[in-house]
């Protein structure tokens, strides 16, 4: 196979050669390497997302390094701008590597470079050696060929692929191979397995643990038609040359194990540490099945930026999905930041964590409430330049006004208010202390029973108000009982089943305030709204 190595790679570099470009790391012995290997070939999967928050934990942990490396052989599948999405994703929620490519900075490392279809030269070099070595075979099967013999194996029922007798091109002479070539025939390089079907092979996950697996007796391709390598044998090559140390990846890869051990024993490598980590699943009836980025909005990770859940909310969020252990250590430090947490992959969740978008509203109330008025204001205001830009515009025209209203309805003003979960919902729970958002729709949500008796106590409340401004609460009471008492709108219902005059009044005065028959405390409204604002909103009856 020698000849036949250096006429299909005449040009291929040796393997010595890039071996000398990727030395040992010099890292503590405690130290892991692990990696995040996406393909660019559509939307950030909140799963993707679960999986690097694992690996960045493992590495940054241990005083190791986090990669990002872009997996993107298979050009038919690529989608334009996904790799910068992927960036940009785990930028923002705070997962950065250390190698590979970096928001803003692009790429950077010492073991790249970090993106495949850049890595052609490296795996040709090692595709070579296996050749030379007789471990791999070019293949001339034809696309048809293919089919029919797929067709023919599931006819006899036996294991379909490329194998034994079903594997033609593996017993070729020199002689015909060279024939072969000479005719311009397309080709692929295909691993010479030594794997036997009725064998298997043992090793141990580090999330499901102890494994047992039917060996690989195919001859997988490891080199395509187009030149570029197979994900099989790609990330054997760049794990072996970037040190990786541990690979924790999703579970569907568990089946290929047995492959990727046979090529690293193949290339005389040692395997980094395998881990395969359940899928997130959802409910659908009662029935649980894995999140998918066609029929699920919340599989992309938009969908959380979108609705404004903060992204901090977002990984405590997905700590509690990984490790059993990290709820019990919350609750022991509350103040804590997650990161300062030692995920363990032995507590990982085994069988498929179930999203729950009620309890990740939990965890991000937790976390907006935790925020000062200034930091959730930045916040909000990020969000909005992206998702809303008029409420951007409603929240930058005066930002010290709109401190007060995220400063509003705590008496220490030292925290937002508790109930908001994310920043989407700030519009609807804040918007109507801001004249460009409160509109005038409040005279068609006033009560029916509004008459002018209760009318014209409003017109007293907004005389007072113009003429001396409550500098406390309890001022503010006493104006309105006075306006209440002067029109004779006493606390007691006239009849059984009725309601109490005073409780329309009330009701009234407090949808002209805030356009919402249910609101925050009064006096914590106009304190912020300010004098201006409740009499010209009070005054709006006067249009009736």
């Amino acid at each position: 196979m020698k000849s036949i190595a250096d006429l299909l790679f005449e040009s291929a570099t040796t393997v010595e050669q890039i071996e000398s470009q990727y030395p040992t790391r010099t890292l503590p012995r405690e130290a892991n390497v692990t990696r995040f290997a996406p393909s660019p070939t559509g939307l950030m999967h909140i799963g993707g997302l679960y999986a690097a928050l694992i690996s960045h934990r493992i590495a940054k942990q241990s005083g190791g390094r986090f990669i990002l490396r872009i997996e993107d052989t298979d050009k038919a599948r690529e989608i334009a701008g996904a790799k910068a999405k992927i960036v940009m994703s785990l930028h923002q929620f705070g997962i950065d590597p250390d190698e590979g490519f970096i928001y803003p900075c692009g790429e950077l490392g010492e073991y790249g470079p970090y993106q495949q279809s850049e890595r052609r030269h490296i795996y040709l070099a090692f595709a070579k050696d296996l050749l030379r070595r007789g471990l791999a075979y070019p293949c001339f099967a034809t696309p048809a060929e293919l089919d029919a013999m797929h067709e023919d194996q599931m006819k006899r029922k036996v294991t379909t692929g490329y194998h034994g007798q079903w594997a033609p091109w593996r017993n070729k002479s020199d002689v015909e191979v060279h024939e072969t070539i000479a005719k311009s025939h397309q080709w692929v390089l295909r691993l010479r397995s030594i794997g036997e079907e009725s064998r298997k092979i043992a090793f141990d996950d580090q999330v499901k643990g102890a494994v047992e697996m039917r060996q690989n007796h195919l001859d997988v391709v490891l080199i395509k038609s187009d030149g570029l390598p197979t994900y099989h044998f790609a990330h054997v090559v760049d794990d072996h040359l970037m040190r990786v140390t541990d690979a924790i990846r999703g579970d569907e890869w568990l089946a290929s194990v047995p492959l990727h051990l046979e090529l690293f024993a193949a290339m005389g490598w040692a395997p980094p540490r395998y881990g395969h980590i359940a899928p997130i699943q959802k409910l659908e009836g009662a029935a649980r099945r894995k999140l998918s980025k066609r029929k699920d909005d919340e599989a992309d990770v938009a969908y959380y930026m979108e609705a404004g859940y903060p992204p901090e909310a977002v990984i405590e969020y997905l700590s509690t999905l990984a490790d059993s252990g990290f709820e019990p250590w919350r609750a022991a430090t509350p103040q804590a930041s997650c990161l300062e947490y030692r995920l363990s992959l032995d507590r990982l969740n085994t069988s498929g964590a179930l999203l729950d978008l009620t309890k990740l509203q939990n965890v991000s109330r937790e976390i907006i409430s935790a925020m000062s008025p200034a930091a959730a204001l930045a916040a909000a205001i990020e969000w909005a330049s992206d998702f809303n830009q008029l409420f951007y515009a409603v929240l930058t025209r005066d930002t010290e006004y709109s401190l007060q209203v995220f400063a509003s309805q705590r008496p220490e003003g030292s925290r937002i208010r508790k109930d908001l979960a994310a920043w989407s919902e700030i519009q609807v729970a804040l918007g109507f202390y801001f004249d460009e958002l409160f509109g005038e729709n409040a005279l068609a949500a006033l009560p029916s029973e509004t008459n002018q008796t209760v009318l014209d106590a409003i017109g007293d409340v907004a005389g007072a108000l113009h003429d001396s401004f409550p500098t406390n609460r309890m001022q503010f009471l006493e104006l309105v009982n006075c306006a209440a008492t002067n029109h004779r709108l006493g606390k007691k219902a006239p009849s059984p089943g009725d309601e109490a005059p005073y409780s329309i009044f009330m009701k009234t005065l407090r949808i002209l305030l805030t356009g919402k028959a249910a609101s925050p405390d009064l006096w914590d409204v106009i304190r912020v709204i300010g004098p201006h604002r409740s009499v010209a909103r009070l005054n709006v009856f006067r249009r009736l």
